[in-house]
């Protein structure tokens, strides 16, 4: 009975919180020009419910991340 495979496995989820609790990934960012728009738009995209903010902290790296940030 693989079929009902998909109803079996609804069973056992957890119920949606009444409020999802505030989401704020941070992290540093330095000498990550090939890659912080790529990682940072990954992040955003998401489908979170809840607040989300997404925090990232300049080490004055120069070669121009916080420009593409």
């Amino acid at each position: 009975m693989f079929w009902l495979m998909r109803e079996r496995d609804r069973q056992d989820l957890p119920h949606e919180p009444g409020a999802w609790p505030r989401s704020s990934p941070s992290s540093r960012r330095g000498i990550e020009a090939d890659v912080i728009e790529r990682s940072a738009l990954s992040l955003l995209r998401q489908d979170y419910p809840g607040d989300f903010h997404l925090v990232l902290v300049d080490d004055n790296s120069d070669d121009g991340t916080d420009k593409i940030a």
